[in-house]
């Protein structure tokens, strides 16, 4: 049966549903007991009342982690747009998915999150 977030999911720019699927699956993965939600109309994966969220608005992928995971995978997302809290993945660049399940490992073993 699905759930609200595979219906927004299904609901997404077609450009980047499946690149949205494909970090929503290694979420899932890296966080298994993390709860999937939709929190300011945005995907999100909370854990110990700290969230992870992920979305597109236009064409860019974007990840909310934290400052801490930013800070320490820096070298790593070099050439990706990083603010204080994200990274964006734009459409014409892979999405380095292995990078993206040790910054949610982070997050579990770091804060007890997401």
């Amino acid at each position: 049966m699905p759930n609200c977030t595979d219906e927004c999911l299904t609901q997404s720019l077609a450009e980047v549903r499946d690149r949205l699927q494909s970090v929503r699956e290694t979420i899932v993965r890296a966080a298994p007991q993390a709860r999937e939600t939709i929190s300011y109309r945005i995907f999100a994966f909370t854990q110990h009342g700290h969230a992870l969220n992920f979305g597109a608005f236009k064409r860019p992928v974007g990840l909310c982690a934290g400052t801490a995971e930013n800070t320490a995978f820096q070298a790593e997302l070099v050439g990706y747009h990083r603010a204080m809290y994200s990274i964006r993945f734009p459409q014409v660049q892979p999405m380095s998915l292995p990078q993206i399940e040790k910054i949610v490992q982070s997050c579990v073993e770091g804060r007890g999150s997401p």
